[in-house]
């Protein structure tokens, strides 16, 4: 045997050695019983070229999205024409994107599609309603994008970016066919979501399964692919609460992430988001999706006002634009059903919530009726119906009547209803019975018609034939917004403020506003006020979803005449600080009395940055000044600048269903500059570290001389005096530059903290290095290892939190942190400070001995210098005027608050 020059065709395959035998073939050719052929000849080349045509194959059939694009356009066309797909397009975008905004601008352009995404371009012709395609087309696309489904997903294992947003599309819009059966919008929801975890869009938490390991899609980080990662979220939690099982996509940091990035380019995705997470919660705390768990309404009583206060906060923090489109006063309408949904349940019924909603499903058995109708019964109940009605109300406001289509719609009860009159003459079937109602809702329809058509006739005359020239508006009425239903309301409302002299220079629109406050005896000085500030009613009477927190009399009588709010409401002339002052009392969002608990609400109200101006030179919060709700027993109270705490008197006065007044007894104050704010409290050792430091920061000021740059919507973290003692001379002897970064380590910038958002997360400060925020089981709050001792002091244009100890210029280990007590209800601060212990309006600040602040006096204040420790003591009592603070504020400083005693000893 010899070694061969090239070996056989087998050995070259399993790379071995090839030794011929004394026959002429190989040992393993022999074995094998095949023939022995030398191989041919093979060049590096040719395998190199091999390689290369290998790896273009595999790219190519990664990045191509679907193996039916080159199929589908011709297929599309031929049903549909150009222009026709066109039209589609634009009315998926008018109407249907409203409502699920979650497809980016390209993603809806007939061109683009056509080059790139034609699956996706047949789910936007096949599923949305209002194609006005004819029916047997839309059909027969419905079937086509279903069998693309079926054969590229389930027998071909086909992923892409475009698939999930045509699943999507399918699922939210979904239509089915009417003589074939198929797959449904709840298989089609968990396909997308399937597949949008494996192509890994969906963030570092979930994690891929292993045949899609290496299905990752390009850039999956993405804005357009955190808008689809939502999408998936928001229809698998419409499912959820559909079907009543629990969600398949949990709240996750990485959504958190994504929404955070949406508030800067597409706010609406980004809130529709926050609004189902809060529903996702409210079935988890009431378990709609836990069958195996029975509430009672008096069980869930505290968990329905807790959860009715996150909506309402949702709602109030809307931005001014959003709130006032239906769509999301749809969802809040829906959080409110889910909310208030327990009142129907039993020990028997729950599984009934679910889908189908047909009326043959509930037996009499399964009706709720509760033994006793205790008084939370009963408002639950109500409030149940009233988020029904306001439900069908703004579904009402999105959808068109050619879309609802009464009369056709009607027609067809009415053709069924007699069918089976036929078939079931005895109403034995529930349902026979139901649509029995359609012979009298045919008449209310006939009546409803009616009014609809002389309501429109009315709105259509011309508003200038009411003769109200005689009047000095400020500007005509038919460039007012009404917002009262009808022109004929409006009529009835002019006669009634048509003696209103004070009001004859303002824009009649206020009508009810100003006819209300006129009924209320006790609020006449308001009604004046009001009358004073040109352009503020017509603000209020064209605003909707507020809440105006209304001073009593005696309120503004309260304010003491010494400052410039009491001499501008004695003398009335002061318009400025009356419009800044009055504009403090109206809450953005509707706040009832009782969604307010013992967790305060921050909400923001109408004094925004407008109000800047030479004798008021601090911008303030951006979209407004923030004020804060919480109960004090049975009280609801107002917590406003200064630490002031207003006392509702009287609740709940409605004016329509986008008003609601409560009348206090105290008027609410503005917050102090920060530096202004320190010398009070006498946080001297802080005061005296800002001014050492010249940091450059005029925290709020926007006077154009000022030189130093500034900021405003910040948290600041305020070592109390006991903090600088204990680190010594540490900072007295530390250069300049090493001062300002350690006081900027205390800082963060355009965002403004209260302690209702904090938790175990870290945010970035203005020196660059992480805060780390942890909330331990006993209730405690920390930033890195300082202790939050007193939460939440409203500043003019930030927040503040009173902290234990100076923080480092390092990164923190939260796990260094041990719980000194067993875990809490909820988060609570039990060592922090009561109100009275902080007096600021009774305190007064070296020999200036205006202790009250008020936008005027801000301009004059706007540097405190700290101080000299001859010039007053730290150690003793604090030395007390007659102020606002004291007597004239109502229980405001340290002796008033004695008669709440321990109120907000506890302040979140």
């Amino acid at each position: 045997m010899k070694q061969r020059s090239r070996a056989c065709e087998l050995c070259q395959k399993l790379k071995a050695k090839c030794e011929a035998s004394s026959t002429g073939k190989c040992d393993r050719c022999k074995r094998a019983g095949v023939e022995c052929v030398p191989a041919a000849p093979r060049f590096q080349r040719d395998r190199i070229a091999e390689l290369e045509a290998q790896v273009e194959e595999l790219t190519s059939r990664r990045l191509r999205d679907t193996p039916t694009d080159e199929s589908l356009i011709p297929f599309i066309d031929a049903r549909i024409h150009h222009d026709e797909q066109r039209r589609v397009l634009t009315a998926y975008t008018a109407h249907n994107a409203v409502v699920w905004p979650f497809l980016s601008v390209a993603d809806t352009d007939l061109d683009h599609l056509r080059e790139t995404s034609s699956l996706l371009l047949l789910a936007l012709l096949a599923f949305p309603g209002d194609t006005l395609l004819p029916a047997h087309v839309q059909e027969e696309l419905v079937l086509k994008a279903m069998s693309i489904f079926g054969e590229e997903i389930i027998a071909k294992g086909n992923r892409s970016l475009e698939m999930v947003k045509a699943l999507l599309t399918a699922a939210f819009w979904f239509r089915q066919a009417r003589q074939v059966p198929h797959g449904h919008c709840y298989q089609l929801t968990q396909l997308a979501v399937d597949m949008a975890i494996d192509i890994g869009i969906a963030g570092p938490q979930l994690v891929r399964t292993p045949p899609a390991y290496f299905s990752e899609t390009e850039n999956p980080t993405s804005l357009d692919a955190r808008k689809t990662w939502i999408a998936c979220f928001l229809a698998a939690a419409s499912n959820s609460l559909c079907i009543r099982r629990p969600t398949i996509v949990t709240w996750t940091p990485y959504l958190e992430e994504c929404i955070q990035c949406l508030d800067k380019t597409d706010d609406c995705l980004a809130h529709m988001a926050r609004i189902m997470k809060i529903c996702n919660q409210i079935a988890g705390k009431l378990g709609l999706c836990d069958l195996t768990v029975y509430n009672s309404v008096e069980d869930a009583r505290d968990q329905m006002a807790t959860l009715r206060g996150l909506v309402l906060a949702w709602h109030a923090q809307l931005p001014a634009a959003l709130a006032s489109r239906p769509v999301f006063s749809f969802w809040r309408e829906i959080a409110g059903l889910l909310i208030h949904e327990v009142v129907l349940h039993t020990q028997t019924n729950k599984a009934l919530f679910a889908g189908p909603y047909v009326p043959g499903k509930i037996g009499v058995k399964d009706f709720a009726a509760p033994a006793k109708l205790s008084t939370e019964v009963v408002f639950t109940l109500q409030s149940l119906l009233k988020a029904c009605h306001g439900l069908h109300n703004s579904l009402g406001q999105i959808s068109t009547t050619d879309q609802v289509a009464l009369s056709a719609n009607m027609q067809k009860l009415e053709d069924v209803a007699l069918v089976l009159d036929t078939i079931d003459p005895f109403l034995a079937s529930y349902t026979t019975t139901v649509l029995q109602s359609s012979r009298w809702l045919r008449t209310w329809l006939n009546d409803y018609d009616a009014i609809t058509r002389r309501i429109q006739n009315i709105n259509s005359l011309n508003i200038n034939s009411l003769n109200i020239n005689s009047l000095n508006t400020s500007r005509s009425l038919h460039e007012t917004p009404i917002q009262q239903p009808n022109l004929t309301i409006f009529k009835m409302h002019l006669s009634t403020l048509l003696p209103i002299s004070l009001l004859s220079g303002l824009a009649l629109a206020q009508g009810d506003l100003a006819g209300l406050l006129q009924s209320q005896d006790d609020l006449s000085t308001l009604l004046e006020l009001v009358g004073l500030v040109d352009g503020l009613a017509e603000t209020l009477a064209s605003s909707s979803n507020i809440t105006i927190f209304a001073p009593t009399n005696t309120a503004f009588d309260n304010v003491p005449i010494e400052i410039p709010e009491g001499e501008a409401i004695a003398y009335k002339n002061d318009t400025i600080a009356i419009g800044a002052l009055l504009a403090n009392h109206v809450f953005k969002g509707l706040y009832p009395a009782e969604v307010v608990t013992d967790l305060p609400t921050f909400a923001q109200t109408l004094l925004d940055s407008s109000y800047v101006n030479y004798r008021q030179p601090f911008s303030n919060f951006t979209g407004g000044q923030y004020n804060g709700l919480v109960k004090n027993g049975a009280d609801v109270c107002v917590l406003s600048g200064e630490e002031t705490i207003s006392t509702v008197t009287e609740a709940d006065i409605k004016l329509g269903d986008g008003i609601i007044i409560h009348k206090i007894d105290t008027v609410l104050s503005f917050g102090a500059p920060f530096q202004l704010f320190t010398a009070r409290a006498k946080l001297l050792a802080m005061n005296a570290a800002v001014e050492a430091a010249q940091l450059g920061l005029a925290f709020g000021e926007t006077e154009a001389d000022s030189p130093a740059v500034n900021i405003s919507d910040f948290t600041i973290f305020v070592p109390n005096d006991a903090a600088f003692e204990a680190i010594g001379s540490v900072l007295q002897d530390a250069d300049q530059e090493t001062l300002q970064a350690v006081l900027s380590h205390h800082m963060i910038e355009n965002n403004v903290i209260f302690s209702t958002a904090l938790g175990n997360v870290t945010v970035p400060s203005a020196q660059g290095i992480d805060l780390t925020f942890t909330v331990l089981p006993d209730g405690t709050a920390w930033v890195n290892g300082a202790k939050i001792l007193l939460p939440n002091v409203i500043l003019f244009n930030g927040v503040a939190h009173i902290i234990d100890s100076v923080l480092n210029l390092e990164v923190f280990d939260r796990n260094t942190l041990t719980p000194s007590a067993p875990a809490a209800d909820r988060v609570a601060f039990p060592n922090a400070s009561p109100v009275s212990k902080l007096p600021f309006s009774s305190v007064s600040f070296g020999n200036d001995l205006a202790t009250y602040t008020t936008p005027a006096l801000l301009s004059t204040m706007a540097a405190v210098a700290t101080p000299t420790p001859e010039g007053e003591a730290t150690s003793g009592a604090p030395e007390t005027v007659p102020t606002a603070g004291a007597a004239g504020r109502g229980a405001v400083g340290a002796l008033a608050v004695g008669a709440v005693a321990g109120v907000f000893a506890v302040m979140l």
